[in-house]
């Protein structure tokens, strides 16, 4: 992976060029004034380029970039707001104090949510399995100005880790965490322009028995899995299915 600046302000924005080069395991290149496509031709590599107010991941091969924006998950806020209901929230029974771990971060709406819903005595931990994604979703939760005070909270206050959902599930200790969420990336395509970008970049790793088996001991109370509705792996691990007319997914949970 490469890492370099946009074309306005290269020299003031190097140093934070460099930065992420490290983090990413990268090597940062100078622009140059040279187009993203003549970069692409000639590096061969993934690309993320760092800007003033974004950062942009390009994947070789594909004109689709990925940017971290909590659009979907503002949404989802405000509507939670309004109505006291969300899709998720009702089936983790989320409330004021829990401890939530998301297993499939992405763009870290589902986290987002479940952060202003636990409030400030709560906590949200997201794992996300590709390192861009989960540095930039990161950094983008840290840097985001928009919105509602407690909004921008909640972005600031997710911890984000990179690694092996199955991994990880394998050393936290029983019962460590009140709710532990899964939504792996459905096996069956949904449009989505939000998602375009992050789909070419996401990890495509199926969840396994030993993961769950490892979330019901992890959990407190509930296991959560938000999934296609054709999906099989509802009834394979054992999930209550929450079934919503015309929607394209589902929740299930395994209660404790």
């Amino acid at each position: 992976m490469i890492v370099t600046t946009g074309l306005k302000k290269e020299e003031t924005l190097e140093k934070k060029g460099r930065v992420y080069a490290e983090a990413l395991k990268g090597t940062y290149v100078k622009r140059k004034r040279r187009s993203i496509e003549t970069l692409m031709h000639t590096y061969q590599q993934d690309m993320v380029i760092v800007g003033e107010e974004r950062d942009v991941l390009y994947r070789q091969g594909s004109a689709e970039p990925f940017f971290y924006h909590p659009n979907g998950a503002m949404v989802r806020v405000k509507q939670w707001q309004k109505t006291g209901h969300d899709p998720l929230i009702d089936a983790a029974q989320l409330r004021v104090g829990d401890t939530f771990l998301d297993c499939t971060l992405g763009l870290g709406a589902d986290s987002t949510l479940a952060k202003v819903v636990v409030g400030e005595t709560g906590t949200v931990v997201g794992i996300e399995g590709s390192l861009p994604l989960a540095y930039l979703v990161q950094q983008g939760m840290r840097t985001w100005s928009e919105g509602p005070a407690a909004f921008i909270s909640a972005l600031r206050s997710i911890k984000v880790i990179h690694g092996s959902h199955r991994e990880i599930l394998h050393t936290l200790a029983n019962e460590s965490f009140d709710v532990v969420y899964f939504d792996p990336m459905f096996e069956q395509t949904i449009a989505s322009a939000g998602m375009a970008g992050m789909k070419l970049h996401a990890l495509y790793d199926d969840l396994s028995r030993e993961a769950i088996a490892d979330a019901l001991r992890v959990a407190r109370r509930r296991v959560v899995l938000k999934d296609h509705w054709q999906s099989e792996r509802f009834e394979a691990f054992g999930f209550h299915v929450i079934r919503r007319k015309q929607a394209a997914f589902h929740y299930g949970y395994i209660e404790k």
